[in-house]
């Protein structure tokens, strides 16, 4: 529960970017503190996804900040509590594409793992289950979905061996898909579009995975509330974000399965919003400036 002060204290500074003046970063602050999930994930069911959702928003700000050594110091910080962190990996590949990014700076995520076992490997566990145990993990749940609101919701639990091996493959295409088509744009990232491909990377990883859990869904609680202040007339894609992902904690079959239409919906509509995956947007937004002008 103290991190979720230290999540929603980032996410001020995040919107702080923004909004150099005024009450907006206070308003970031407490929309998050006061987060239903937010609210459910620490308070109620005592789980920790805070703790590396923090560090994801951590890294988006020291991106944020030009600052690319704490950026990935904090993903590595991220990755070496839940493998989940890797939901934020499409936006590294990006900006490591467009050279925002070194790759000789990479090797601080390992090296930030490594350092985290080391007191657990000291006080006894065996150091080859401490490297592995996110393999290890892979396989202790045999559902296509548990709990999230996501495409697999509507496909049997018994084709399981089928389905997860073609949504693996069907995944890894479109992440490479998303990436070169950001990659050939000749657009800048600026800061609203690092934080509209942040908010695609995390709401797009846990909605088209297989074997996700409700809990999944929380870096994009995070990062879409972070979307709303930077966008403020699509204010509604926090509001469908923080609903879907509601419902999966209240356990409700038919409300998760419902919820994940208009899930994928405002991840559609997100990625149709960025102009660096959709330039025809921004061509036909230049012309009618044209014409005003």
């Amino acid at each position: 529960m103290t991190v979720d002060f230290l999540c929603a204290f980032i996410t001020y500074k995040i919107v702080r970017l923004k909004y150099p003046e005024g009450r907006k970063p206070i308003f970031a602050f407490l929309v998050v503190i006061l987060s239903p999930t937010v609210i459910y994930n620490s308070s109620l069911w005592g789980q920790c996804d805070v703790i590396y959702t923090t560090g994801l928003i951590a890294c988006i700000y020291f991106l944020s900040i030009q600052k690319e050594i704490p950026a990935l110091l904090s993903f590595g910080v991220a990755l070496s509590f839940k493998l989940q962190a890797m939901f934020l990996a499409p936006l590294l590949l990006i900006l490591l594409l467009k050279k925002r990014i070194h790759w000789y700076y990479l090797p601080l995520i390992p090296a930030v793992y490594v350092v985290t076992v080391l007191p657990p490997w000291l006080m006894g566990r065996p150091i080859l289950e401490l490297l592995l145990v996110y393999f290890n993990q892979a396989n202790k749940y045999k559902e296509l979905a548990k709990g999230a609101p996501n495409l697999y919701q509507w496909i049997p639990n018994q084709f399981y061996n089928i389905v997860v091996p073609i949504a693996l493959a069907l995944t890894i295409c479109a992440i490479f898909l998303l990436v070169y088509i950001v990659y050939k744009s000749r657009l800048k990232i600026t800061q609203d579009r690092l934080i509209n491909l942040a908010t695609i990377s995390v709401l797009f990883m846990p909605y088209i995975l297989p074997k996700m859990h409700e809990r999944y869904f929380y870096p994009a609680d995070i990062l879409s509330i972070i979307f709303a202040f930077y966008f403020p007339r699509y204010f509604w894609v926090a509001i469908v974000v923080q609903m879907a992902s509601f419902f999966g904690y209240l356990g409700t079959p038919v409300f998760i399965q419902l919820f994940s239409i208009p899930l994928g919906f405002t991840l559609w509509f997100v990625v149709r919003k960025c102009d660096v995956i959709y330039p025809k947007l921004q061509a036909e937004f230049s012309s009618n400036i044209d014409r005003k002008l």
